[in-house]
């Protein structure tokens, strides 16, 4: 955050999500307001985000239909705590009259002061001069002026950072169609809250131009993964909102109880690829070579691509523990 913020940053979003370990040293009987979220939290948007860590532009909170919201406190009192403890914008709203009533009721009855509803103002006013909305206040019709060569250049670099090698016990790796023509791919696809049935990926297109001759797994044909040359688990699953729990389900995967008894490693090579979930050893421990790549976009997937085949040497670092704190994980 100090490096964000050195850098020039203009916007934090206060999350609705707790740091209890920062309220409680600051007040070991804190009890209950340990777990307030900081989008309505004094404590963490002023002493914290400002004072100590210096921030001075604009936070806004995040989307206040949420659940981490809803969940904490009724909207009457959520709206105007978010204001009171320095969110200088509310963010989403499905009922935009009430939600202002809400605001206006807690200026007249004093839980929002004057001076914190002028502040908030003022850093907005301030954020669109510093944009210079107050010139012209529309925004460009060419998409073209966000994408330039140069932000495009770093995005290609900073994906191609990604990808992360966690283990490859029987030295699979880098693939080739030579070795490794034919390829038989489980996937479930893209999954996200926002869509029921798995978007396509283009992965197995990607394999397809490098000559691989590619089947994705049919549960209605059942086709025998010792008729391949490789087995890929090819997994995009991000955790994104309103998903309580991923995990490797096989009979989803394989179509039902026999095909999820399935492993085929000891006999064809295997690897699993996540474009997300970065776990999947907690189910599967005995995998022989997994890789993680934690975003699920077209340009992850190239990327991916190129580091399996060795083009591009596997530069990620686990940021978590892969191995779910099993030692057999590793092996």
């Amino acid at each position: 955050y100090r490096a964000a913020i050195d850098a020039g940053v203009m916007s934090v979003m206060s999350a609705h999500i707790a740091l209890p370990a920062y309220v409680l040293a600051q007040d070991a009987d804190a009890g209950i307001e340990a777990y307030r979220p900081a989008s309505t939290s004094r404590l963490l948007s002023q002493t914290l985000l400002r004072d100590e860590l210096g921030f001075n532009g604009l936070i806004v909170s995040d989307a206040t239909p949420m659940a981490g919201l809803g969940a904490w406190a009724h909207r009457d009192v959520a709206l105007p705590d978010l204001v009171a403890s320095g969110c200088d914008i509310i963010l989403f709203s499905d009922e935009p009259e009430a939600d202002i009533a809400r605001v206006e009721t807690a200026v007249s009855d004093g839980r929002i002061t004057l001076d914190r509803l002028d502040e908030a103002m003022i850093r907005i006013l301030g954020l669109k001069a510093a944009l210079g909305l107050h010139r012209d206040g529309k925004a460009p019709a060419d998409r073209t002026k966000l994408a330039t060569p140069s932000s495009a250049k770093a995005a290609r670099e900073i994906t191609a950072r990604a990808p992360t090698l966690v283990k490859d016990v029987k030295e699979l790796l880098p693939l080739s169609p030579r070795h490794h023509r034919r390829v038989l791919i489980y996937s479930t696809g893209i999954v996200t809250p926002l869509h029921g049935d798995g978007m396509p990926m283009i992965f197995p297109d990607l394999m397809r131009a490098e000559g691989f001759d590619v089947t994705l797994y049919d549960p209605a044909a059942r086709p025998d993964p010792r008729g391949f040359d490789l087995v890929l688990y090819v997994m995009a699953e991000e955790t994104l909102l309103t998903r309580g729990r991923i995990f490797l389900d096989w009979n989803r995967l394989t179509g039902g109880m026999f095909g999820a008894m399935v492993r085929p490693w000891h006999e064809v090579p295997t690897a699993l690829i996540s474009f997300g979930y970065p776990y999947y050893l907690y189910d599967a421990p005995r995998l022989p070579c997994v890789v993680n790549a934690y975003a699920t976009m077209d340009s992850m997937q190239r990327a991916t691509l190129d580091c399996l085949l060795g083009r591009a040497p596997f530069q990620g670092s686990s940021p978590v523990d892969p191995f779910c704190g099993q030692p057999d994980a590793r092996f």
